[in-house]
């Protein structure tokens, strides 16, 4: 509930594929004309809102379902925080989960992770010093782990589906096709993402020479609403279609041996 306007935050695909964030005027029955937040390609989550005596209620960013869930800052003093942690730690998903927008304290609370880095949790102390706080499984080595990417490819009636592709250490395009593994996730209203596999089973395949695709097939929520509702009706049918036509485009795209 935004005080200011006596409007509601609302999340909806409403008017368009992906849930965008809007304003609901409860008197009038109506949404603005314009979304606050809204992706081309992922879904809205939610309002980052401050809780301290001088920004309490004050939009500071908004949460969204990207390769990895994400916060898009419109604080300043939140963006230049982000971005400074970003450059620390290249090539990571840099998460703050606690402190952002309570002022005053000097102390935010943050995660780092990459599809090859494990989490670690960090604490900054007042801009400036970082405080490590623990790591999982740290004996994990970086450089020995796959390379993982967001793909897209088209199903056998045109649909896109959206996948993660992990592929072995060191292998490169070029290289001969390696076997392959098509590792669905659960759901069907379910969906995976592109940071590190709490599960392990990715980068595990991986690691002993498999290409390993997670097909985001029809039915899998996050993605759109064409995605999802694509899935009605269809299990065991287009859904598994989209595995198999998963595989097609491994083959087809060099990543998997015929």
């Amino acid at each position: 509930y935004d005080e200011e306007t006596g409007k509601y935050f609302v999340i909806t695909d409403k008017f368009s594929d992906q849930s965008a964030v809007y304003l609901y005027d409860p008197r009038t029955d109506k949404f603005d004309d314009q979304p606050l937040f809204a992706h081309k390609d992922f879904n809205a989550l939610g309002v980052v809102l401050g809780r301290s005596k001088d920004n309490v209620g004050k939009i500071l960013g908004f949460r969204y379902e990207g390769a990895d869930p994400a916060v898009f800052w419109t604080d300043p003093d939140l963006v230049s925080i982000q971005k400074g942690l970003e450059a620390s730690f290249k090539g990571q998903t840099v998460t703050i989960i606690g402190g952002a927008g309570e002022g005053g304290n000097g102390k935010i609370l943050f995660t780092t992770e990459s599809p090859r880095h494990a989490p670690s949790y960090y604490l900054l102390l007042n801009k400036t010093k970082l405080l490590g706080i623990g790591s999982e499984r740290p004996w994990i080595k970086p450089e020995t782990m796959g390379e993982r990417s967001l793909v897209y490819y088209e199903a056998r009636d045109g649909l896109k589906i959206p996948g993660f592709l992990t592929l072995p250490p060191g292998w490169k395009k070029g290289d001969p096709a390696p076997a392959a593994i098509v590792l669905p996730p659960g759901g069907p209203w379910a969906r995976d993402s592109i940071g590190w596999d709490g599960s392990g089973w990715t980068q595990f395949l991986a690691t002993r020479g498999y290409a390993v695709l997670q097909p985001q097939y029809r039915g899998s929520d996050g993605f759109g609403h064409n995605l999802w509702l694509a899935g009605d009706g269809e299990w065991g049918q287009k859904m598994q279609d989209d595995k198999d036509d998963g595989a097609a485009w491994l083959v087809k795209e060099g990543y998997a041996a015929k």
